[in-house]
């Protein structure tokens, strides 16, 4: 279907019946050809996650659209974030951390995600790469880095308490004399 010039939808309802188009297929014609992708991504962002999933359903630009708007978001903030530990990381004490930070997610390209549900899984699994770095920590550099941080993502609220949380299972769970893998027999 050709796009209507934005000229015609101003000449009325008259205008869609005589093209054979619903007020619906109009209202989707003028958010395809004439909202910039960035004002369609700051709706989709206002979207709770079922209406997110309900936007995939609709059309295959809506499934693009909402697809790349959770990608752009979610990935934005797993950046930051990691811009942020980066940032205030001290570079003699944590160069391997720092490191592992600057590569995190180069490997995730945008077409290898379908759908929601893998962007989803590809952004908790950068949260569990971060986590990993955060237990490496000190539990004072934690504690700091908890101070600083007054704003974090949704997806990283309380990352810092369950990485100390972590280290803590971890050290009451090591055994005293664990000297490497354990034979079990039954």
């Amino acid at each position: 279907m050709q796009p209507i010039p934005f000229q015609n939808y101003l000449n009325g309802p008259d205008h869609h019946s005589k093209v054979g188009l619903t007020h619906n297929e109009v209202g989707a014609d003028l958010i395809r050809n004439f909202l910039p992708i960035e004002l369609i991504h700051k709706l989709l962002d206002e979207l709770d996650k079922q209406s997110l999933y309900s936007a995939t359903c609709l059309d295959r630009f809506w499934k693009e659209a909402t697809l790349s708007a959770v990608e752009h978001r979610g990935f934005l903030e797993v950046k930051n974030f990691a811009k942020f530990l980066y940032e205030k990381l001290n570079e003699k004490c944590y160069k391997s951390q720092k490191e592992k930070l600057s590569n995190l997610g180069k490997d995730k390209k945008t077409s290898d995600f379908h759908s929601l549900k893998q962007i989803e899984t590809a952004i908790q699994e950068l949260k569990k790469e971060i986590l990993i770095i955060l237990e490496e920590l000190d539990d004072q550099d934690l504690d700091d880095l908890e101070r600083v941080s007054t704003t974090l993502p949704k997806v990283f609220e309380n990352i810092f308490k369950l990485a100390k949380n972590r280290k803590k299972i971890e050290r009451e769970w090591k055994c005293p004399y664990d000297t490497g893998p354990v034979t079990c027999y039954f």
